[in-house]
């Protein structure tokens, strides 16, 4: 690793939009302070000291939390938390996997003058506020005696804890809250939920230090509400600091724990941070058994992140005991949110009937629970029109799109993450008709909404790139369709890192557009990259090796190898017509494909030829 390069000194680093100042501790991004808590700063820190260079994981966790034994698991979420924080700029924080981080950055360090009096290695302001003057086993000692007072303490000092949390919040609701309200304020504010809540995340810290109980439900109130803004990341702080509180609580509080695990869960899977989403899942299964409460929210969640990390089967497997359990087993929304995941999931493996089912019972829960015009109702309204149209039913699938987007307008606006949804899935209809520019005017802004919340390093922000690539290669825009090609590989080789079933999808949808643009080695490789994935991951009648071996011909077809194009070509339609609706868009591709073979050699039996113009499937 290279050296310090500020020689030791405190100073300011500078990198791209963000500023880190080690004098007072302070981060700012785009010229704005930012929320960032120590651990983030210090990371930020040892990465930008050492930029350019791989940062052990060891390293790292030395730096951001001296003196304490804490998983490489925090270290990741610590990372997820910091590229959501940097926007824009998250891609800078490069994964070196197995070995640590990397900040690839032009970094400059500015020194500055340290005018405190003391001694020249006089702890930073910042780090005094946080960690304190006290030595390190003094306050190991120190939380040892709290904790045992706490296990002799006497009803009456519960009652006087029970009392300090009172008036915390009633000191925040009226000093922090209910002032907003004050005509007469010199510095007014306007008083809505965002200024609320961003109030209350600033008063939690300073108010309820001595009132535990109270700071975390005030958390996991605030990650609700950041949650329901589509900002899953700041949800899933808010989830840690409220989950680690109730921890320190002791047994009492083990179901608390386990919700809010639970909740972490749910958070990170929207954010993409899936594999740590499947670490809490499964601590919220272990603290849910440990606390004597029903394991089935907790087995369902877990499947949930299952299905986003791509192991389908696996999944189904879990899912499956809790749709055919009884309606007093489990309550409507655990069974409901079973029936989701199991249906999306079957649908992966192409088991549409039983998905079809599963969709179905869906809706009538969602309903039933919820109402007509609720986000959860149009959630299922949303995954329901995709499946249509998957399977090709595009009336109908348009039809149940409208009704979600409908309401996703009418409860969360139509800027919200999650209101794009349908609008993608009604672009990929236009795709499989081959009417480019509507596929290309849906995605664009889609892209854009998701890239502003949810981030560039998410699935669904993929899943748009990727489509965007095809849209403009075959609308012969081959320097736009190759910058997002680019990009989706690049944010491909993060999310889709050991997750085979997952990445078959798209570097079938790459090969597609190598071969819009008539690049056909590359078409090949992206082929051969899917081949070993498909054989691991699905069965032989699975409708996407069909499709493969579609892409197979289209390649043969470009290098003149007729031959195999042909017998490429049967081998698709044969799968496709199998495991397929029979007007299903891919089966005619198919039909198309194998025809243009047979005409091609009926005219020439020695050779096979095809011009940018004559592209298999365009």
């Amino acid at each position: 690793m290279q050296n310090d390069i500020s020689g030791g000194l405190t100073g300011v680093w500078h990198f791209a939009n963000i500023e880190l100042n080690e004098r007072t501790g302070a981060a700012t991004v785009d010229g704005r302070v930012a929320d960032i808590d120590r651990a983030g700063f210090l990371i930020l820190c040892a990465l930008a000291r050492h930029a350019g260079e791989t940062v052990s994981k060891d390293a790292l966790l030395a730096a951001a939390w001296p003196g304490r034994i804490v998983s490489e698991n925090t270290l990741a979420k610590a990372i997820s938390r910091l590229r959501t924080l940097m926007g824009e700029e998250r891609d800078l924080i490069k994964a070196v996997h197995g070995f640590g981080y990397r900040l690839q950055a032009e970094v400059t360090f500015t020194p500055v003058e340290d005018t405190l009096p003391g001694p020249a290695n006089t702890v930073p302001e910042y780090r005094k506020s946080l960690m304190g003057w006290q030595p390190f086993a003094v306050i190991i000692a120190a939380v040892i005696v709290a904790a045992s007072l706490w296990q002799v303490q006497s009803a009456s000092t519960r009652a006087l804890a029970a009392e300090a949390d009172a008036e915390a919040l009633a000191a925040l609701i009226a000093e922090d809250i209910l002032s907003l309200a004050n005509p007469y304020r010199t510095n007014q504010l306007v008083l809505n939920d965002r200024t609320l809540v961003e109030r209350t995340v600033k008063s939690i810290e300073d108010r309820f230090g001595h009132a535990p109980r109270a700071a975390a439900k005030l958390h996991k109130a605030v990650a609700l509400a950041y949650s329901g803004w589509g900002e899953y990341a700041r949800a899933a702080e808010h989830m840690f600091q409220a989950r680690d509180l109730y921890a320190e609580l002791g047994s009492d509080h083990l179901p608390d724990v386990a919700d809010l695990e639970l909740s972490l869960c749910q958070q990170l899977r929207l954010a993409g941070d899936v594999r740590a989403a499947l670490d809490a899942c499964q601590d919220a299964m272990a603290s849910a058994e440990t606390a004597g409460i029903p394991t089935a929210p907790a087995r369902v969640t877990y499947a949930k992140a299952l299905f986003e990390d791509g192991q389908y089967a696996r999944a189904t497997e879990l899912l499956k005991p809790v749709t055919s359990a009884g309606a007093d087993e489990n309550s409507v929304k655990t069974r409901a949110d079973a029936h989701w995941f199991l249906a999306l999931s079957e649908r992966k493996l192409a088991e549409f009937d039983a998905a079809q089912g599963d969709f179905l019972q869906l809706l009538d829960l969602q309903i039933k629970t919820h109402g007509s015009a609720h986000p959860l109702t149009a959630w299922a309204y949303s995954d329901y029109g995709d499946f249509l149209i998957d399977i090709g039913d595009f009336e109908t699938g348009q039809k149940v799109l409208a009704k979600a987007q409908s309401i996703f307008d009418a409860t969360l606006g139509p800027d919200h993450p999650e209101s794009l949804s349908p609008g993608y899935s009604l672009a990929l209809m236009h795709a499989w008709r081959h009417e480019w520019v509507q596929a290309r005017d849906l995605l664009l802004p889609r892209l854009a909404g998701w890239r502003a919340t949810i981030g560039s390093d998410h699935l669904w922000t993929l899943y748009a790139i990727t489509e965007l690539a095809l849209a403009e290669a075959q609308l012969d825009h081959s320097l736009a369709a190759n910058q997002y090609l680019k990009e989706a590989r690049k944010t491909g080789e993060r999310l889709l890192y050991n997750r085979a079933s997952k990445a078959v999808y798209f570097h079938l949808r790459w090969a597609r557009t190598e071969l819009a643009l008539g690049n056909w080695d590359a078409a090949a490789r992206e082929l051969e990259a899917a081949t070993p994935k498909l054989a691991t991951s699905f069965t032989d009648a699975h409708p996407w090796r069909g499709q493969a071996h579609c892409l197979l011909a289209r390649v043969a077809a470009g290098k003149g190898d007729d031959g195999r194009g042909l017998r490429e070509a049967r081998q698709c339609l044969s799968i496709l017509t199998s495991s397929l609706p029979a007007k299903h868009p891919a089966i005619i591709e198919a039909r198309a494909i194998l025809a243009r073979f047979g005409t091609h050699l009926a005219q020439n039996p020695h050779t096979f030829r095809t011009v940018r113009d004559q592209k298999m499937g365009r």
